[in-house]
Parts: C-alpha cells; structure tokens; sequence
C-alpha cells in the first residue's frame, strides 16, 4: 500500500528515494497513505497506524478551499522537500509504496 511514515528518519529515507528531474512537475510529488477522507481535519494513515509524525509545509494542510483530502510529499525537485501537503486525491502523481 502508500507509505506510512512515522518518524524524521523515515520521511528522509523515503525522500532519498524519489527520482526526480531539475522542471518540477506533478511527476515530482509523490503520494503517502495519508488522508482525511473520514473526517475533515483528522488526517489517519490508510494502514491504520498511529500518526505520531507530521512533516506538513508551512501553511498546511489547507484543504485548498475545500477537499484536498489526500497527503503527498515533496521531492527534492522543490524548495519544499521532503514536507507535506494536502492535495485532490483525483490528482495523478507518483507515489511511495511500502512493506513493512
């Protein structure tokens, strides 16, 4: 499934592992199993852990008026890497999958 990341060392690890090139685009964002589709507000791991670790960009999650429901992390291709940000979950962007 979509990534749960529960600490600082995890968000890092799963950043060094996304290609990116030097024009961001939506290709360079890519999603995590996080979302507030259950209950505005209350962002839960699709994998039903815990969320004891948020690394959201400044003024985030903002819901972007109204239902970016749906958490992505930034890769290095931005100024912003490695931070979160809520988006449309009808979005197609790259993803991080995990097993754990």
């Amino acid at each position: 499934g979509l990534a749960t990341i529960l600490n600082s060392t995890e968000n890092s690890d799963a950043t060094a592992m996304m290609a990116y090139d030097e024009s961001p685009t939506t290709n360079d964002l890519y999603w995590i199993g996080f979302s507030d589709s259950a209950s505005e507000g209350s962002y839960e791991w699709l994998s039903g852990l815990p969320v004891s670790y948020t690394n959201w960009a400044p003024s985030e999650p903002s819901d972007g008026g109204s239902g970016e429901d749906c958490g992505h992390i930034y890769s290095d291709a931005f100024d912003l890497s490695g931070q979160w940000n809520d988006h449309f979950c009808t979005m197609l962007q790259s993803y991080v999958c995990e097993a754990r």
